[in-house]
């Protein structure tokens, strides 16, 4: 929350910068600054951009569950504990209900797929 952004130095009027550099990374690596990434990054992108939607719906509602749940941390190991439920219920999320609808639309489209792309139709 924003009692534990105030008590850190780093973060502390520095989450613009923050923000910018993130936004710089993401930039260097769209134009191809990481020409050979270790397969180990390639997981953690696929991982992190698989979480992405879950992690944008839970981040607010952590911080307001856990203190609604009487938890006393404050500071960084409050954060960590936030972030690792937004992660958990990212995860959760992706799992039971985000990839089961992607594999299902899939499946529902794959009939009309076919006809949108067979080679008569595309000649003609």
């Amino acid at each position: 929350g924003d009692a534990g952004v105030a008590q850190t130095a780093l973060l502390r009027g520095n989450m613009g910068l923050l923000a910018a550099l993130a936004l710089l990374l993401v930039a260097l690596a769209w134009v191809g600054w990481v020409r050979n990434p270790s397969l180990a990054l390639l997981r953690l992108a696929a991982v992190m951009g698989q979480l992405s939607y879950g992690v944008y719906l839970f981040h607010n509602a952590a911080p307001l569950l856990l203190r609604r749940l009487g938890v006393a941390l404050t500071g960084m190991p409050f954060a960590w504990l936030c972030l690792a439920c937004t992660l958990a219920a990212a995860a959760v999320l992706h799992a039971l209900i985000e990839a089961p609808c992607r594999r299902w639309g899939r499946r529902l489209s794959q009939p009309h797929l076919a006809q949108a792309w067979e080679p008569e139709r595309l000649s003609a």
